[in-house]
C-alpha cells in the first residue's frame, strides 16, 4: 500500500516516515500553501526509494505551479516529501536566510535585524521561520511589491548602512565557528528557490514560523509530523 511506503529515515524518524503521513500532513496545510505559492512557480523534492530524493522542476515540460486545489492534489503525489517557491523579481515578500548554531546568538541577531529593518518605510513585517533542516529564515514583507534588486539595496543598506552590523553578524560568509551568527543573502535573487512555508524538509520537519521569544527554547523534535 502506497500509505507504507517510507520516504525517509533518520534520527528523527528511525522507523521511517510514511508518505500516508507526509499526504496527510499536506492535507491540514493545503490552503496555507496554495496562498503562499500564488503565482509562482515551485519545486517537488521527491524520494522514489528510501532517502534517495529527486528533484522536479517541471510536468509534462512546463513549470510547476499549483494554481488550485484540483492541481495540488494531483501532483502532491506520494512520492513528494518538500515543496519549494521560486522568488519573483516583483514580490512583496523575500527571504534571506541565518546560519548559527547558538540558538542564543540567534535569538539577538533576530531581534536586532526584526528591528533594524522595521525601521525602513518600505518594509512592514519580519517574520521568522524555523526551515525544517538547521537554520532559521527571515521574511521580510514590504508594504508594496517591489523590485527585487531594489529590496536587496534596502536590506543590504540597512544592514552595512549600520554600525552595529558587524558587532552581530557576518553577511555571506563561511564561519569556521558555527556559533558565529552569518546572514545568507543567496535567495534574493530571481528564481532562486527557498522551502515553502508550511511544508516539510528533507528532514521531514516542518517549516513553520516561530516567535522571537520561543528561539532560546528551539527544539527541533517538536516540528516533527506524526
Amino acid at each position: 500500500m502506497a500509505d507504507n511506503r517510507i520516504l525517509i529515515k533518520n534520527n528523527y524518524y528511525p522507523d521511517g516516515l510514511t508518505s500516508g503521513v507526509v499526504q496527510n500532513y499536506y492535507k491540514k496545510v493545503q490552503r496555507d500553501i496554495l496562498l503562499e505559492t500564488q503565482h509562482k512557480t515551485v519545486a517537488l523534492m521527491k524520494f522514489p526509494k528510501v532517502n534517495e530524493r529527486d528533484w522536479v522542476y517541471n510536468v509534462k515540460g512546463k513549470p510547476i505551479m499549483l494554481s488550485n486545489r484540483r492541481i495540488f492534489n494531483k501532483i502532491i503525489d506520494d512520492e513528494t516529501l518538500s515543496i519549494y517557491s521560486n522568488v519573483n523579481q516583483l514580490d512583496r515578500q523575500f527571504v534571506i536566510a541565518l546560519e548559527c548554531a547558538n540558538l542564543n546568538n540567534m535569538f539577538v541577531v533576530c531581534q536586532f535585524l526584526s528591528d533594524l529593518f522595521l525601521r525602513h518605510p518600505s518594509i512592514n513585517d519580519i517574520e521568522i521561520y524555523f526551515d525544517g533542516v538547521n537554520g532559521f529564515y527571515l521574511h521580510i514583507i514590504f508594504v508594496n511589491k517591489t523590485d527585487i534588486e531594489r529590496a536587496l539595496y534596502i536590506i543590504e543598506r540597512a544592514m552595512f548602512d549600520n554600525q552595529d552590523t558587524k558587532r552581530y553578524l557576518t553577511v555571506n560568509q563561511k564561519n569556521s565557528d558555527k556559533n558565529i551568527p552569518n546572514i545568507n543573502l543567496g535567495y534574493m535573487k530571481s528564481k532562486a528557490m527557498y522551502i515553502c512555508p508550511n511544508s516539510l524538509s528533507e528532514k521531514g520537519l516542518r517549516c513553520a514560523e516561530i516567535k522571537l521569544e520561543d528561539i532560546p527554547r528551539f527544539n527541533a523534535f517538536n516540528y516533527m509530523v506524526k
